[in-house]
């Protein structure tokens, strides 16, 4: 995917066909800082209630060249209501507060892992996350111009049952590959082509760029699908607006708004569905390191915000 250069941060806010983890974490950054390992803790705070912590993480791992290499998170598997005891609370000899009973609530959870390998460019060329014991496995390839060209995508089991985060290959089933074809219309228009794993092309993106613009409109060889993506910058090529058509053909327009610090750090993030507001995201700093410290994720739809906190270990 074409894109304009962003600045040094920790975070990576840039589009790209390879989607990775949730968070795109600058390597170069990790790299000097030397970050071995990044925790995020959630919690919610719904309006008008208590913070809800169901102890939920993710988790990135990386190497010393700043790439991730494992990322992992908890979901809820289970929940069971546990009644407590209270006792009464007694000040001088009088009862002040009767014993009452309260409700706690006990989680168990379920983890997935995803491993990535790269290249010595840094370039990912395999992404493999575990479904219980079958796991699903990506590889990547790159033309000699460095574009995305060929995704393979594969069911493969572990034949060390032991351990899942000591991979063998056992069996290996390709469910497709697609290969990626690009020729330059002019300096300014590049012609994308998907081709299925019968090398028919099935897809076709137009992609118009300049140096604050960079537009890509794609079809379908058959049906009347389109859809279109948009991604806007400012001069200094910081991503300042994107805008996800998923249909042309459809009204729906899902729109993302990016504001920085004076220092190219982002700031504020805000997601509309057309006209109406979905979410609104502030990414807080440490003022000395620029680490980032907390993400308070306000989902409007749900009248809840999202607190993220995050913890570093180092090399």
């Amino acid at each position: 995917m074409l894109y304009l250069p962003s600045y040094g941060q920790i975070l990576e806010n840039k589009p790209s066909y390879i989607g990775t983890t949730d968070l795109t974490f600058n390597a170069a950054f990790v790299k000097a800082g030397k970050i071995k390992k990044i925790t995020a803790y959630f919690s919610d705070k719904p309006d008008n209630q208590v913070i809800v912590d169901k102890g939920l993480v993710k988790c990135y791992e990386f190497d010393t060249a700043g790439n991730v290499t494992r990322y992992y998170f908890t979901t809820v598997k289970s929940v069971e209501a546990v009644e407590v005891k209270v006792p009464a609370v007694y000040k001088k000899g009088r009862k002040v507060s009767p014993a009452t009973v309260k409700t706690e609530y006990v989680y168990t959870y379920d983890t997935t892992f995803t491993w990535f390998a790269y290249d010595k460019t840094g370039r990912v060329i395999m992404k493999r996350s575990n479904v219980g014991d079958v796991f699903n496995t990506h590889y990547y390839e790159y033309d000699i111009n460095g574009f995305f060209a060929k995704e393979t995508v594969c069911k493969e089991t572990n034949k060390n049952l032991n351990n899942i985060h000591h991979f063998e290959l056992g069996i290996q089933i390709v469910i497709s590959e697609e290969t990626f074809q690009y020729v330059f219309q002019s300096p300014t228009q590049l012609k994308r082509l998907c081709l299925n794993d019968e090398g028919k092309v099935y897809k076709t993106g137009i992609i118009n760029f300049s140096k604050t613009l960079v537009e890509e409109n794609y079809s379908f060889a058959v049906g009347y699908v389109r859809y279109g993506n948009l991604f806007e910058y400012d001069a200094s090529g910081k991503l300042i607006k994107k805008t996800l058509i998923p249909d042309a053909n459809a009204d729906l327009r899902n729109i993302f708004t990016y504001e920085y610090t004076v220092d190219g750090i982002l700031l504020t993030e805000k997601r509309y569905k057309n006209e109406t507001q979905v979410n609104n995201i502030v990414y807080m700093y440490d003022d000395q390191t620029k680490l980032l410290k907390s993400i308070l994720n306000r989902e409007h739809d749900k009248a809840n915000i999202v607190i993220t906190k995050f913890v570093y270990e180092y090399y």
